[in-house]
């Protein structure tokens, strides 16, 4: 499920963690397509949602099992533009 802001706290807490949790990702998979004039280079981090829930209250959503970030960096080769976008995601699903 798609993580928003209309989930209260949980999308703070989700991107302060992914913030700090660096050295614990595990990255599913790096894809680049080169088309259309542009080279769009996507990336997907998972965390294990223990490790969130030993460091705040998570009550509400004790059936929380895996977090996801996915990065979609953007680069437009005729004017040399880039975008960076990130999106997050959460799920029941094991890893």
């Amino acid at each position: 499920m798609a993580l928003k802001g209309n989930q209260g706290q949980l999308e703070k807490m989700v991107i302060s963690f992914f913030s700090r949790a660096h050295d614990i990702l595990s990255t599913a998979q790096d894809e680049i397509d080169s088309e259309h004039g542009r080279i769009e280079e996507m990336k997907i981090d998972l965390l294990d949602a223990a490790m969130l829930k030993r460091h705040m209250d998570l009550f509400l959503w004790s059936c929380l099992r895996m977090l996801a970030r996915v990065r979609r960096t953007t680069h437009v080769k005729i004017i040399g533009a880039q975008t960076v976008e990130a999106h997050l995601y959460i799920s029941s699903l094991e890893q």
